[in-house]
């Protein structure tokens, strides 16, 4: 070895002054001045190699030296481990394990578990095939830190991205109470991002969740132009639309609630308040009882100077060649013993009532059609009254010239 040297006392090099000659014995074999050391020799103390090794360890190597082995086929030298700095204008000295060229992978291995590197596309693998390896950082230290690789786990991991998984692979949580695994977030067999499991509520913590690209500006939760939010009919049933926004004939960006499949839609307030449409295009609002419903133009306002709002019912305009308008009917509920009435109100007082006996106005008290009887004689204003009358469906004249 001619980078190496062993400090042996003189007797064992064969003389007593000068440089040893004839056969070496020992741990040597050959002869001076360059015996070497024999196969299995022990070495007392330490064996230094190069002109400035290192003060201490067992074996001391100079600076940028290196241990090599021959590759299998003995045909190159592969490194083993050397420590130096990587180029000129690095400042930092490295330890160098194996090297880009004969080594295509390396291990570091227990009884149980391995990490391996190698030159593929398998990357870094950690623990034994089939399980799973724990990392335990320091406490107040980092675990681990990756700089420009990516981890792949699993046996057909992803070919993108710093984490890569199989399908079904996940990022899985302790819960608080060390009682339970916890799903993060996973891709299922039908290449759904799933987020959570069936025991997990996912909170965004005063965060946006925005789905898409082209996202409103606003709000908490934002979706694209004519995106929507569905659930289902019953489990594993039709998709029913719960809201979205899009374009319908004459009213761009129009809010859309429900879709064909709904039985109904119905809005709920406290104390059980509730307006339903449903599938027969019947608006129904409910007021629990209580005072009955309401239809109001606005809320009740007590500011001074201030002008009410106008509430308009109207059947449906049509304006094409020979089309008819919508008619508009007014109905009370029918009840199994007493049908309801209908009333026409200026403020708090009613001036027009009907009901199932018949009509008032000014607030009398609804009466059956009248007839009226007797003889008109020459008047000729009384027989145009009744005749008006008449016309208007409000009496029956069965009166006589």
């Amino acid at each position: 070895m001619a980078s190496a040297y062993v400090e042996l006392p003189v007797e064992a090099a064969g003389g007593s002054g000068g440089s040893p000659t004839g056969a070496a014995g020992g741990q040597l074999s050959g002869t001076y001045p360059n015996p070497v050391l024999t196969t299995d020799a022990t070495i007392s103390g330490s064996l230094s190699l190069g002109a400035n090794p290192a003060t201490t360890g067992s074996i001391r190597m100079s600076y940028a030296q290196q241990m090599s082995a021959k590759t299998f086929t003995g045909a190159a030298d592969a490194r083993l481990i050397k420590f130096s700095r990587n180029d000129a204008n690095d400042t930092n000295n490295t330890i160098h394990i194996g090297d880009t060229t004969n080594v295509q992978r390396m291990y570091l291995q227990t009884d149980t578990y391995s990490i391996r590197m190698q030159g593929t596309t398998a990357g870094l693998v950690l623990g034994v095939p089939g399980t799973s390896i724990s990392i335990n950082g320091s406490e107040g230290g980092n675990l681990a830190q990756f700089n420009s690789i990516n981890i792949a786990v699993g046996a057909t991991p992803a070919s993108q991205g710093a984490l890569r998984f199989n399908n079904s692979g996940s990022i899985q949580w302790r819960n608080a109470a060390n009682t339970q695994d916890i799903t993060g977030i996973q891709v299922n067999t039908s290449n759904q991002v799933v987020l959570g499991n069936a025991s997990t509520q996912v909170i965004c913590s005063g965060g946006v969740v925005g789905i898409g690209t082209v996202l409103p500006t606003q709000g908490a939760v934002r979706l694209p132009f004519d995106q929507r939010i569905y659930t289902q009919a019953s489990a594993g049933g039709s998709d029913v639309l719960l809201i979205g926004c899009t374009n319908l004939v004459g009213y761009n960006g129009a809010v859309i609630i429900g879709n064909a499949i709904n039985p109904a839609v119905r809005f709920t307030t406290v104390n059980s308040r509730t307006l339903t449409f449903d599938s027969n295009g019947i608006l129904s609002i409910s007021n629990n009882g209580v005072n009955g419903a309401f239809i109001n133009s606005g809320i009740d306002d007590s500011s001074a100077n201030t002008t009410g709002s106008s509430l308009t019912i109207n059947g449906q305009n049509t304006t094409g060649a020979t089309s008819l308008g919508g008619n508009l009917t007014l109905k009370s509920g029918v009840g199994t013993s007493t049908t309801g009435s209908l009333s026409l109100a200026a403020g708090a007082s009613t001036k027009f009532q009907i009901n199932s006996t018949g009509i008032a106005a000014f607030g009398g008290t609804p009466v059956a059609k009248p007839t009226v009887t007797g003889s008109r004689g020459g008047n000729v204003a009384v027989a145009g009254l009744l005749n008006a009358l008449s016309a208007l469906g409000w009496l029956t004249d069965s009166t006589t010239a």
